[in-house]
């Protein structure tokens, strides 16, 4: 080249680097430079058999640039070296676009930094206005040359076209006047150790040579761990796909928005050889809108491959990730005041992972929750106290039922209600039918994930059918945990049978365990019933329950009336032994004669006996019920008589049609009879009521109940019979009906208590007393 070309390039120098007019003796350097593979990946223009003809037609285009002021072309020089090439081409409007490439001997030195801002300060002085950069996405040596300079690069991807050929590119602007220093934060991912266990976890930046070890399956097939932001790249790359999710993930991390990880096992520990020969598992990233140093927060999402899963290491690489950015800077963190998570709302796996973290939730991700759901975490000290363990449902066994975690199969039937009881004594959506069933259950799973509460399957041992529902809910984490309270109900069918003591017998044993041996480690267990609710009273009685108070309306039913409330308590130092009722449970028989049966009473039954006690008859001579008569009162009567026997105080059997003279099996309500104060001062004494229904009047039907009752009294224990010694019977001097029974059945009259019964109208009436021992009973003539 002749000196007057030389003369019209300026030598620009910052005492380092030298930029200059190219010489016929770079040319050789041109060529080794063009020739590399580097610039071969990324440069359109250059061809891959790159000649010195080629190189020779180079500086003719130079030295023609530089006269046309089309295109300001320096050769780099470090040291008297050949280290690369700078130009600005002129784009119109006296705006310019920057272009470099470095020799191979001399790159990662920061010459190209160096040369870039010469020429961009030397087009400014030269009155350019604004300097233009473009690079081929994923050119990351380029972009950290612009950025260093100074260019405020575009977010994403723009397409251009460059000599005939689109591309997607990376894009950045310099005015005159902008300082020629980094605009953002340029972060990589610094190595994290953890442990799962024995196995060693390495999280490191991605290479560009790591797609080899990712899933060879498509990424949509895999559904990850913890789902990603909005705001991030698409969360598990694939092969095929890698390139340029690698190179979406640099350019996000060279805006300061982005820092992701590949999660490795680390088989070579305190040793980072490259290309890296652990095993690939996984990748956790955290992502922010724009940099997170302008308001200190991120989104946390990863993943991990399906062999990797199950075995604790994705808690492993979060619980590293977490630690890292919750950690000030002048400790080496990323001093971030808040990370939180998006997850998809039926993934439970991503909840229980977030929630064994630390993070807690703080809302759904959309105004319905359709979207998912967003937990968080502020304080890193304040995680680790808040960490929860996902509650596991252990299958407890007794002597006829099973305590096992709910199945999606265990749909209740047509006949398993929600029935009357349910929808009078239960919270509304507590007893669920087929329809509702589903959503129940997984709400019932999200509380055991949340290590909130247990719901038990209560089922029969001989075939596996769902019998109830038994709960454990309302824990506090565990940590502070102390106090809980138990729920349940049975299926329609189930009741009547002890199961609801018998369950809670098994439950109250996990519950009391300390938590090193399985159990709960819980210290009081308490629950709350409708006062009205005696079954439930009698149930939890006799699992050692003490009842300790009641509230009035306070209790609000399924159809929205309100009553009072009975509440109970049972502490893991308590005797339940002492806390249960003394007397034993009295099974809820059938006895059968011709013309009657005795059964156990069924909320079935609730009509008739409302027909009965509003009746003006059975008002005169019971005076105590209640005016008028509901279907709530026949509904505690029933109740009552399952509580009672529960409890070994009272057999209350309702008198129904005779299955001989009946097409229903039980036969319609006629009556009822009881053997009452079981468990009174005087062993083996009972006194014996009972109510005829109007419209069975007059027709034998309670002589023949009383008997069958009375036989049952006196019958050996070891027979099935109660074993008592004396029935005592009062009825109203007036009720002349009640005392035909009592003589027929063989009572005697024993005494008269004088005007000691209130009659329906006010008026007071003598009480005649009658008796019947066992001995009298079992010689009478059969």
């Amino acid at each position: 080249m002749s000196g007057s070309v030389q003369t019209q390039v300026p030598e620009l120098t910052d005492g380092a680097v030298l930029l200059r007019a190219l010489r016929d003796d770079d040319l050789d350097a041109v060529v080794e430079q063009s020739r590399d593979e580097v610039v071969q990946r990324w440069s359109l223009t250059v061809p891959s058999s790159y000649a010195r003809a080629d190189a020779e037609e180079f500086l003719v285009l130079a030295h023609q640039g530089w006269a046309s002021g089309e295109r300001w072309q320096w050769a780099v020089e470090v040291d008297g070296r050949f280290a690369g090439l700078v130009d600005l081409r002129h784009c119109g409007e006296g705006v310019r676009e920057i272009g470099f490439a470095a020799h191979p001997a001399t790159r990662g030195r920061g010459h190209l930094t160096r040369a870039s801002r010469l020429v961009v300060a030397y087009a400014f002085s030269a009155g350019c206005p604004l300097v233009l950069w473009h690079a081929a996405a994923g050119n990351v040596a380029s972009r950290r040359v612009a950025w260093h300079a100074g260019f405020s690069i575009a977010p994403g991807e723009t397409r251009i076209v460059r000599d005939g050929v689109r591309r997607a590119s990376w894009s950045g602007t310099l005015a005159a006047g902008d300082p020629l220093t980094p605009t953002t934060p340029w972060v990589r991912p610094p190595p994290l150790q953890a442990a799962a266990g024995r196995v060693a976890l390495r999280l490191r930046a991605w290479h560009e040579d790591d797609a080899g070890g990712l899933p060879p399956r498509p990424a949509g097939e895999h559904r990850p761990g913890v789902v990603p932001g909005s705001h991030s790249p698409a969360i598990i790359p694939s092969p095929d796909s890698y390139a340029a999710w690698h190179a979406a993930v640099l350019a996000r991390e060279a805006a300061g928005e982005l820092l992701s990880w590949v999660v490795t096992a680390d088989t070579h520990p305190g040793t980072h050889p490259h290309p890296d020969p652990d095993p690939l598992l996984g990748g956790v990233q955290l992502a922010a809108d724009g940099s997170w140093a302008a308001h200190g927060s991120a989104v946390v999402s990863g993943w991990l491959t399906p062999g990797a899963r199950g075995r604790g290491l994705a808690l492993a690489a979060l619980d590293a990730v977490l630690t890292h950015a919750l950690t000030s800077t002048a400790d080496g963190g990323l001093g971030l005041a808040r990370v939180e998570a998006r997850v998809a709302a039926d993934d439970r796996a991503a909840v229980r992972l977030l929630r064994r973290a630390g993070l807690h939730d703080v809302g759904p991700t959309g105004p319905t929750g359709a979207a998912g759901l967003v937990l968080e975490v502020r304080d890193d000290d304040e995680r680790r106290g808040r960490a929860v363990e996902p509650l596991v449902v252990p299958t407890l066994e007794t002597a006829r039922l099973r305590l096992r975690p709910y199945r999606d199969e265990d749909v209740p039937g047509a006949d398993d209600g929600p029935d009357e009881a349910s929808r009078r004594f239960l919270p509304v959506g507590a007893h669920p039918d087929a329809a509702h069933y589903p959503a129940w259950l997984a709400r019932q799973r999200r509380r055991a994930d949340a290590g909130e509460a247990i719901a038990w399957c209560v089922a029969d041992r001989s075939h596996d059918r769902a019998l109830g529902y038994l709960g454990v809910f309302r824990m506090g984490p565990q940590s502070e945990r102390f106090d809980a309270e138990v729920g349940y109900y049975l299926v329609p069918g189930a009741r009547g049978h002890g199961y609801v003591a018998e369950a809670l017998e098994a439950a109250v044993g996990h519950a009391f365990t300390a938590v090193a041996d399985g159990g709960l480690g819980l210290t009081r267990l308490h629950a709350g019933t409708d006062a009205h609710n005696h079954a439930s009273q009698a149930s939890l009685e006799r699992a050692g329950f003490r009842r300790w108070g009641a509230d009035r309306q306070a209790w609000r039913r399924a159809d929205g009336t309100l009553s009072d409330g009975a509440h109970f308590e049972l502490l893991a130092t308590d005797d339940r032994l002492d806390r249960r009722p003394r007397g034993r449970r009295l099974h809820e028989v059938t006895l059968e004669g011709d013309q009657v049966r005795l059964r156990p009473w069924r909320a079935g039954d609730a009509a008739r006996v409302v027909t009965a006690c509003s009746h003006p008859t059975t008002w005169h001579w019971l005076a105590g019920l209640p005016r008028p008569y509901r279907l709530e009162h026949a509904l505690d009567y029933i109740a009552s008589a399952h509580t009672s026997a529960a409890a070994g105080e009272e057999l209350k059997l309702a008198v129904a049609g005779s299955s001989h003279r009946s097409t229903d099996q039980d036969g319609v309500l006629l009556g009822a009879v009881s053997l009452m104060h079981l468990r009174g001062a005087t062993p083996g004494l009972a006194e014996v009521g009972y109510w005829t229904h109007p419209d069975a009047r007059g027709r034998g039907v309670m002589t023949q109940a009383v008997q069958l009752a009375v036989r049952h009294a006196f019958a050996p224990v070891e027979d099935g019979g109660l074993g008592l010694r004396r029935l005592v019977l009062r009825a109203a001097a007036g009720n002349t009906a009640s005392q035909r029974v009592a003589a027929r059945a063989g009572f005697v009259v024993t005494g008269r208590q004088r005007r000691a019964e209130q009659l329906g109208d006010g008026t007071w009436d003598d009480l005649v007393d009658h008796d019947l021992l066992a001995d009298d009973w079992t010689a009478r003539p059969t």
